[in-house]
């Protein structure tokens, strides 16, 4: 009797054992967690450079010119004209190419027959002028290099085109060849209708605000128009961007 109880636990035992085996063999096998890799972010311009290259792309063809025509004639300070000497008129005073002569008077006596008041300060300015203002320039701020944030060095000014003029209407600066320009033409409403007009007679506003960047330095007289021509002046003031960019529309 004791024996057979003894069988008896020893069976019993065995099968604890065997069930025990068999719900370890039933657990799932631990399994290494997946790889997932990391996917980094797909390098992108910055901001304004992305801005700069969608409004180019959206600037509707240029005009079919000759842009090595003399209405396009540029001097900035990344690119002069040298000792550059056009023909030279006279009207009011005032030398400038006799190209543009008819097309600037017809622009003046429309803003005067609109009521306003206004004369050309100044126009056609030759190498020697600008050298003598720059050197003096040099002077009172120690370099060429300081100089040239306040003015053009000689051959780089739009005045040697004979092509670009400035206004003013206070009749004290008309014609005043001391460099003296009129820096607050632009709160006045004969400014506001020579912007809106210009493009009718051939002209731009060569240094609008906002493009600094482009000709290189803030032109401390925002008065000053451009003759380009009436397609030219059309197309820059319409898509809003400043002579530089519209020279750089036709480079290869």
């Amino acid at each position: 009797m004791k024996y057979r109880f003894i069988k008896c636990f020893l069976l019993v035992l065995c099968a604890v054992f065997l069930c025990a085996g068999c719900a370890q063999t039933q657990e799932p096998a631990a399994t290494e967690a997946p790889v997932v890799e990391e996917v980094k972010p797909a390098e992108t311009a910055a901001p304004e450079e992305i801005a700069e290259a969608e409004e180019k792309a959206e600037l509707p063809p240029p005009p079919d010119i000759d842009i090595n025509s003399w209405e396009y004639l540029y001097a900035g300070v990344s690119q002069g004209v040298g000792r550059y000497h056009p023909e030279i008129g006279v009207w009011e005073m005032q030398y400038m190419d006799i190209r543009c002569i008819d097309e600037t008077a017809a622009f003046m006596q429309a803003a005067r027959d609109a009521g306003h008041t206004v004369w050309i300060n100044s126009a056609y300015r030759n190498w020697d002028y600008r050298l003598f203002w720059f050197e003096k320039y040099i002077y009172e701020y120690g370099s060429a290099y300081e100089a040239a944030k306040h003015t053009f060095p000689s051959g780089c000014s739009d005045h040697h085109t004979g092509l670009g003029f400035c206004i003013t209407d206070e009749s004290n600066l008309h014609g005043d060849y001391n460099e003296r320009y009129d820096l607050d033409i632009q709160d006045t409403e004969v400014y506001d209708w020579m912007v809106e007009h210009c493009t009718e007679y051939g002209f731009i506003l060569r240094y609008p605000a906002g493009h600094e960047d482009c000709y290189g330095m803030a032109c401390k007289n925002a008065g000053h128009f451009r003759y380009v021509g009436q397609e030219a002046a059309e197309y820059i003031t319409e898509n809003n961007i400043c002579f530089e960019e519209f020279l750089a529309l036709y480079e290869e």
